[in-house]
């Protein structure tokens, strides 16, 4: 298998397609990676279905490339994250996998990658789709390569202004302005949780699992999968818009800075635009305790 590297990695390059089962053990490993129990992936307590984690498929279109990678020492760095929700994955089917690097770039001195992936059911169903850029490393200098930025929702501004004596609403229904807060939801993150999300079952050893690729990728510990946060924001999306979230949202983050084992991290989120057809657009971020910014971006929910 090849090692990851911006050499290495061929612009259209193709990964699948897999066959992945929806089952019972993907479900509740991916629950408690994320710490999200929420009512549409379980009929009762340790019950799966009728719908399994759309952000949870996302997560494994993520790490599709190394179907042809050496998933071994993998030092990438989650840049940015878009994801379109087009229908509910259902529990208990076999769905197909696909994906391709389709662009790399340099940004800020910095080796990208762009990787697009695809879920569909038996019937060949579009369910999720999801786009990574993520910061490679790169085998010879790059000072002559041109520079540029990504785009997409997760490229929108955020002002992460918190607006100050409006009560939040729990539901998308419930908003008539913009400018409204929603709960803000706190998660703390686990080695273990870490390790369960990117592959530990499968013995994988990277920035999120091995304290010594770490080091050699410059961190001083083990560092969060910045698609952890997407999973955090689209549960505040679910929650929000309800289950249609699945069936047309869409969701962009881009990731600040590294997230560490022990920290609790607070998301919050404000409905910034009310639209015409009557989707809402709402801004989202993350903070640690420090209030460091973790991560930024925008969802579009009906």
């Amino acid at each position: 298998m090849k090692q990851q590297s911006y050499q290495a990695i061929d612009v259209g390059e193709s990964f699948g397609p897999v066959r992945f089962p929806v089952d019972d053990h993907f479900v509740k490993g991916f629950a408690f990676a994320v710490d999200d129990w929420s009512p549409p992936y379980f009929r009762a307590p340790g019950t799966c279905g009728p719908w399994a984690h759309s952000s949870g498929i996302a997560k494994k279109l993520l790490h599709i490339f190394m179907e042809g990678y050496d998933p071994q020492g993998i030092k990438a760095v989650h840049l940015k994250e878009d994801v379109w929700f087009h229908a509910p994955v259902p529990f208990g089917e076999t769905i197909s996998l696909t994906g391709r690097y389709t662009d790399k770039f340099v940004r800020k001195g910095r080796p990208c990658v762009v990787l697009d992936g695809e879920a569909r059911d038996a019937a060949g169903h579009l369910l999720v789709r999801q786009r990574s850029v993520e910061i490679v490393s790169s085998d010879v200098p790059l000072e002559d390569v041109p520079q540029r930025e990504a785009d997409g929702l997760s490229a929108r501004r955020v002002s992460g202004e918190w607006p100050a004596g409006r009560a939040p609403a729990a539901r998308a229904a419930d908003v008539t302005a913009p400018d409204t807060p929603l709960p803000v939801l706190r998660k703390t993150i686990h080695q273990d949780q870490m390790s369960m999300f990117v592959g530990a079952n499968e013995n994988w050893k990277n920035i999120h699992t091995d304290p010594d690729v770490a080091r050699e990728a410059g961190f001083d510990s083990t560092i969060m999968s910045g698609m952890i946060q997407v999973c955090w924001f689209s549960e505040m999306m679910v929650s929000f818009f309800g289950p249609g979230f699945l069936s047309g949202g869409r969701l962009g983050a881009t990731f600040l800075s590294p997230v560490k084992s022990g920290e609790t991290i607070e998301c919050r989120a404000v409905v910034r635009t009310i639209n015409p057809d009557g989707s809402k657009g709402v801004e989202f971020w993350s903070t640690n305790a420090q209030g460091t910014s973790a991560a930024v971006g925008w969802a579009i929910g009906q």
